[in-house]
């Protein structure tokens, strides 16, 4: 059947513009986020580094991020139930892998003692009494408890939030605080200023644990995403875009 000519230039145009339209995403995936900035935090760009790095690794694997914030512990189980689908942000461990498959890591973190500049003893003088009797300060939920084993610290204050730590390290209700370096520096710099000079760290990481995606092993297809997921990695770490990240968020 000869068309003519106008309705076959018409046709022509609404199929190119058809192709044209982006193909969608096949499938927006619930993305857990919690309060630990820079590192993902809800009230930053893209919910922080990890929230950027999952954003950015789903895109590459043709699925939507869709960001739900929760506390550690919700965000946590919440994914290991199978509620959402990846974590923005964990630790691997022997415990977690028989409810998550793990990506390689994007970023490490260093976990660091901190006390005030000065003060009454050294780093070095800490060390030789593994701490003894020292009042040491946690922030809740802190995985590091087999790193801190062989130390002798005495009273241990355990405060939701890493700033109320280095509050208490400042007027003297704790002698030392652990937490990660770079935590340590987004907080000093944003809440505190200028009075972030009057910390120092110890200059031997007391840990260091990568920081990966997680993905729910609830889900049918968790270990086969985390490998997509982990390939996009591995191009965002060719092509640069991890260090762009990483600089972006954590400096």
């Amino acid at each position: 059947m000869n068309l003519p000519l106008p309705v076959r230039i018409a046709a022509t145009w609404i199929v190119m513009m058809i192709l044209a339209v982006p193909a969608a995403a096949e499938e927006s995936i619930p993305v857990a986020t919690y309060n630990w900035p820079p590192y993902v935090d809800r009230t930053l760009e893209e919910h922080g580094l990890a929230g950027a790095v999952a954003k950015e690794a789903l895109h590459r694997s043709g699925l939507d991020a869709r960001f739900v914030s929760e506390s550690w512990s919700r965000a946590l189980a919440g994914v290991e139930a199978g509620e959402y689908v990846v974590l923005a942000g964990a630790w691997k461990s022997p415990e977690r892998e028989g409810t998550l498959h793990f990506t390689r890591p994007f970023a490490e973190n260093r976990i660091v003692f901190v006390k005030t500049r000065g003060g009454s003893f050294t780093f070095e003088e800490m060390e030789a009494t593994r701490g003894q009797g020292l009042r040491l300060g946690v922030t809740a939920d802190f995985a590091y408890t087999d790193a801190l084993a062989s130390y002798r610290f005495g009273p241990v204050v355990t405060e939701n939030f890493v700033i109320q730590n280095l509050l208490r390290l400042q007027n003297g209700g704790i002698d030392v605080a652990v937490m990660d370096a770079a935590v340590l520096r987004y907080h000093a710099s944003n809440y505190l200023g200028r009075r972030g000079d009057v910390f120092e760290t110890a200059d031997q990481a007391l840990a260091s644990y990568g920081l990966r995606l997680a993905v729910s092993a609830a889900r049918p297809d968790g270990e086969e995403l985390a490998q997509r997921l982990d390939e996009a990695l591995d191009s965002m770490q060719d092509d640069g875009t991890l260090e762009r990240l990483r600089a972006r968020y954590v400096p």
